[in-house]
């Protein structure tokens, strides 16, 4: 039986090594541990070693200009070209167009439709669920994706019982916020995550810290978010379970420059641990990412457990 756990970093590009990049002069050892030692940078794509691999993944798919967070999410989720639909890359949220096409060919919906169970990991706060009852239909592109598959919404009381986990990994900034959720390490929290990607076929968790503290420009939130990041994945790695594929990826670059605070045109990470990785190494674009997980997905449901995972062209 196949699993996997995605886990999505808004704005980790894969950049060149150099002082300007805060994945080597940040201290990482988690994303250290998963490249034999070596940093996050462009310099290790092509990474493998047996269960391992380390993809870079064009972001600006064709499109004139820095990629988008709303045209970038709906490749990923979709395997559609959504810049190339709007003839533009879109930043934020996604216009009707793209929530026209996450809801026809969104991942979790067609995962559902196929008989997989799955999990949108993230705890969402009280204003989120005023904002849905209100028919606000303004989300990011994974939450749009989640409310077309008809998935139910973790709460922070599901966060508090150790059932999600909310966008911080750690509750620290839910806490600044006036929520008084105990925090948690980075540690503590990827045991959590573990535990509930145990019980789904397909678990997709989102971390955007790391586009955030990039666009402040700030060193110390960049640090802050680096460091929180790489202790959450570094544990993962180590506590996953042995049938648990782990796929990390992003939708543009940002954070790895901190030469500009916009976004860049580097690719992004595709970083595949776990049984099976092999099976993605066909993996060149955003847009690929879909279709290689639901066949990687529909194999293991098959009881095949095998099988390079086909990336259309």
């Amino acid at each position: 039986m196949a699993r996997v756990l995605m886990v999505f970093v808004d704005g980790l590009g894969l950049g060149e090594a150099g002082d300007f990049n805060p994945l080597v002069t940040v201290p990482t050892p988690g994303f250290r541990s998963c490249l034999s030692g070596a940093p996050l940078t462009l310099e290790q794509a092509g990474f493998r070693e047996e269960g391992a691999l380390l993809l870079p993944l064009e972001a600006t798919l064709g499109v004139k200009g820095p990629p988008q967070s709303a045209t970038g999410q709906a490749a990923l989720l979709t395997g559609e070209n959504g810049a190339a639909l709007l003839g533009r890359h879109l930043k934020g949220f996604p216009n009707r167009p793209l929530r026209e096409l996450l809801q026809e060919k969104g991942l979790f919906k067609r995962l559902k439709d196929r008989g997989h169970q799955v999990d949108f990991a993230n705890a969402f706060r009280p204003p989120f669920f005023e904002a849905l009852d209100r028919g606000a239909s303004f989300f990011s592109c994974t939450t749009t994706a989640a409310y077309y598959a008809g998935l139910s919404f973790h709460t922070l009381e599901d966060a508090e019982e150790g059932q999600a986990l909310y966008a911080d990994i750690t509750h620290e900034n839910l806490r600044e916020q006036g929520y008084p959720l105990k925090v948690i390490s980075p540690r503590e929290a990827a045991g959590r995550l573990a535990r509930l990607a145990a019980a789904q076929d397909f678990t997709l968790f989102e971390y955007f810290l790391t586009d955030l503290a990039a666009h402040s420009g700030d060193p110390k939130k960049i640090q802050e978010a680096l460091t929180r990041l790489d202790g959450f994945v570094g544990a993962l790695v180590r506590l996953l379970p042995p049938d648990t594929l782990l796929l990390l990826t992003s939708d543009h670059g940002n954070i790895e420059d901190m030469r500009a605070r916009g976004h860049t045109l580097n690719p992004v990470p595709a970083l595949v641990r776990g049984p099976g990785a092999e099976h993605f190494q066909e993996m060149a674009a955003i847009t690929d990412v879909t279709p290689a997980l639901l066949t990687y997905l529909a194999r293991g449901q098959s009881g095949l457990g095998g099988g390079r995972a086909v990336v259309p062209r």
